[in-house]
């Protein structure tokens, strides 16, 4: 939630900064590090996440002259005291607004204070994917930057954020991490982009839908990818999680989660099946992994459900 603090979590990777979120200097292109490392708080650098690379920072005030490689997108969690851009003079920041710099575009500002932010910044070439795969193949062209509130750019950036907090970010959170970067970039497209034309709506059939939970059903314990599930049905990966939630009221990454409680749920009847093993089997990156989505979606425990199932 806006404001809320990040539970701090001892792994390695949270001090380290993505190479994605580096400034290069307007003239050579060097990299420049506007605050020590030990201002990230949270990090994405090595949870094998494709095209998007997310940080939480407290970013002492301080000037900064260069540019991004890729598309940033900053969440306000508490906005600095006081920002200045060179082109557009102060700006009024509040908390939840967000900040939006194109790729290779030249920031020049300054800001007051230590404000604390959600960092997003996504590979131009993901756009560019998104784009094409649209009517028309519109180029790829942000606005130039932007500052004030959007909810749902916020949300999806909060998203990012909340699923690095926890302690088995990584390997299973890659689906849901591929398929907020790509509402991102499409959202991206639509509001801060060249007009773009909605593709007329239409569902999958019932044999792409079975083809799709096959393949789930296939490799639960696997490294699900939005682009596998996508490639069944021979979609782009931003096409499928439109029609797939269309058609199923759900998105792609609920639907894995929900294959693989249900398939926990035969494991745990199974007797001499310990909870850690089932974890293991349906995907999940431990324990209680497992516990926090069973209980959301069962209403009670693995073990208290196992429990339960196994009496006489």
């Amino acid at each position: 939630m806006i404001g809320e603090d990040v539970p701090a979590i001892q792994r390695e990777f949270l001090a380290m900064p993505s190479a994605a979120l580096f400034l290069r200097e307007a003239g050579t292109g060097e990299t420049v590090r506007l605050a020590p490392d030990d201002t990230i708080s949270l990090s994405s650098e090595h949870t094998g996440w494709e095209g998007i690379a997310v940080e939480r920072q407290r970013l002492p005030g301080c000037a900064a002259d260069g540019y991004m490689p890729w598309h940033l997108l900053s969440v306000q969690i508490t906005p600095p005291e006081r920002y200045e851009d060179a082109e557009l003079g102060p700006v009024s920041l509040r908390a939840g607004d967000v900040i939006i710099r194109p790729a290779g575009v030249v920031t020049k500002a300054m800001w007051e204070g230590i404000p604390d932010v959600v960092n997003v910044a996504i590979d131009p070439a993901v756009l560019a994917r998104v784009a094409a795969e649209l009517p028309g193949g519109d180029p790829v062209t942000l606005d130039r930057s932007w500052f004030g509130p959007d909810p749902h750019a916020r949300h999806l950036a909060m998203a990012l954020q909340d699923e690095l907090a926890q302690p088995h970010a990584g390997r299973a959170g890659t689906l849901l991490a591929d398929s907020v970067r790509t509402a991102l970039a499409a959202h991206l497209l639509a509001r801060h982009g060249r007009p773009i034309r909605v593709p007329r709506r239409r569902l999958l059939s019932e044999q792409d839908l079975a083809r799709v939970r096959q393949r789930v059903d296939a490799d639960l314990a696997g490294d699900l990818r939005l682009a596998d599930l996508a490639a069944v049905v021979a979609l782009s990966p931003f096409h499928f999680s439109r029609l797939f939630t269309a058609t199923t009221g759900r998105t792609p990454h609920q639907f894995v989660l929900h294959r693989r409680i249900e398939r926990a749920k035969e494991l745990l009847r199974r007797p001499g099946v310990t909870v850690r093993q089932v974890a293991r089997r349906t995907g999940f990156a431990d324990a209680g992994h497992l516990a926090r989505h069973f209980r959301r979606q069962v209403g009670t425990t693995p073990a208290r459900y196992a429990a339960a199932v196994r009496r006489p």
